[in-house]
C-alpha cells in the first residue's frame, strides 16, 4: 500500500515538474523566478497530507482503537506482554464490557514489594499504580503461594519476601476439605461487578481482621465482586468468594497475603475499585513457573497477542 502510494506521488511529482517548470525556463530569470517552488508546493503539500491521513486510517484499522495509547501504557512501565494480552481480550470481548473508560492488570511475577498493580485509562492514556497483595493458599498452617515444595511435599516453611511461586496447591497436599486454589490468586481475565457488604468481614466486628469500610454515593461497602471469565482457571472465582477489596494487613513494605483477593493498602483501593467496577476488564497476569498450566489456558484465550498493537 505504502509503496503504491508513493509511486503515485512521484508520478504526481513529475507532471507538476513537466508542467509547471518547462526545461525552456532555465533560460530565462524572470520566468524562472515567477514559477519558483512556492507555486508547486502548495499542490505537493496536499499530497503529502492525503497519504498521510490513509497512512493514519490504515494503521487504525489494522490497530484499533484499543492501541491508541499502546506505546503510552508501555513506556510509563506496563509490563509489554500484559498489556498485549489484556488489549487483544479487550478487543475481542469489547461489547461484553460496560465499563470500557479502564483496563486494569496486576503483574504477579513482581514482588508485593512493588507497585504491581497498573490502572490503564482507556480516554487519556495516563496510568496510576498501586500495590497489592496475592494469595496466601493458607491451608493446615502452610502457605503454599510460596512454600518450598518438593514432589507435592512442603519441605521448608513460607519465607515471605513477597514473591509469588505458585497459583494451586499441591495435589499430595490436599485435604478433602478444600479444593486446590482454596486462598490462592487465580489468573486470567475477569470482569469487575457491583459493591457489596460482606458482613463476615466487617471491620465493625472483627476490627483489624475485618475489611475498611468505604463510602460511595452514600453507601458502605467493603469489597467489589468480580466475575472469572477463563473456564477452568478463573470461572469459580465469584462463587468462591474472590473479591478485591482493601486489607488492614496491607501495611507493610511486603504486603500481607490474602485469601486470593486482590487487595489493597487501606484507603488506596476505594479509587481504584470505584474507576473500575461495573463491568470493566481486570487481568491477573501470573506467567510464574508455578502457574505454568494455568497461565497456558489463559493464552490461549488471545491466540496470536504477540502481534497486537504492532
Amino acid at each position: 500500500m505504502r509503496l503504491f502510494l508513493f509511486s503515485l506521488l512521484f508520478m504526481q511529482l513529475s507532471i507538476l515538474a513537466e508542467e509547471v517548470i518547462p526545461t525552456s525556463y532555465e533560460s530565462d530569470p524572470e520566468i524562472s523566478t515567477e514559477c519558483a517552488p512556492k507555486d508547486v508546493l502548495p499542490e505537493i503539500q496536499i499530497i503529502l497530507d492525503a497519504i498521510d491521513d490513509v497512512f493514519e486510517v490504515t494503521d487504525n484499522i489494522y490497530r484499533g482503537e484499543e492501541c491508541n495509547f499502546f506505546e503510552d501504557f508501555r513506556d510509563q512501565g506496563v509490563p509489554e506482554d500484559a498489556l498485549k494480552q489484556a488489549l487483544l481480550y479487550y478487543r475481542d470481548h469489547k461489547n461484553t464490557f460496560k465499563n470500557k473508560n479502564y483496563i486494569s492488570i496486576a503483574d504477579y511475577s513482581q514482588s508485593s514489594t512493588q507497585k504491581r498493580f497498573f490502572l490503564l485509562n482507556m480516554k487519556t492514556g495516563e496510568v496510576e499504580y498501586k500495590k497489592v497483595s496475592h494469595g496466601s493458599g493458607s491451608l493446615g498452617g502452610v502457605k503454599y503461594s510460596d512454600a518450598t515444595i518438593k514432589d507435592g511435599k512442603v519441605i521448608k516453611s513460607s519465607n515471605h519476601n513477597g514473591m509469588m511461586r505458585r497459583c494451586r496447591i499441591p495435589q499430595n497436599s490436599r485435604t478433602r476439605q478444600k479444593h486446590d486454589q482454596w486462598a490462592m490468586t487465580r489468573p486470567g481475565f475477569f470482569k469487575t461487578a457491583n459493591f457489596y457488604m460482606s458482613a463476615s468481614h466487617d471491620e465493625r466486628v472483627k476490627g483489624q481482621r475485618g475489611w475498611p469500610t468505604f463510602s460511595v454515593n452514600g453507601r458502605n461497602y467493603n469489597g467489589m465482586r468480580m466475575e472469572g471469565l477463563v473456564d477452568g482457571v478463573n470461572d469459580k472465582a465469584m462463587s468462591q468468594g474472590v473479591v478485591m477489596h482493601e486489607a488492614y494487613y496491607n501495611r507493610g513494605k511486603v504486603m500481607g497475603r490474602s485469601f486470593g483477593c486482590p487487595a489493597f493498602v487501606p484507603g488506596e483501593g476505594r479509587d481504584v475499585m470505584e474507576k473500575i467496577s461495573n463491568g470493566s476488564l481486570y487481568y491477573s497476569y501470573v506467567p510464574i513457573e508455578g502457574c505454568r498450566e494455568d497461565h497456558k489456558k489463559v493464552l490461549a484465550e488471545v491466540e496470536g497477542w504477540q502481534q497486537m498493537c504492532n
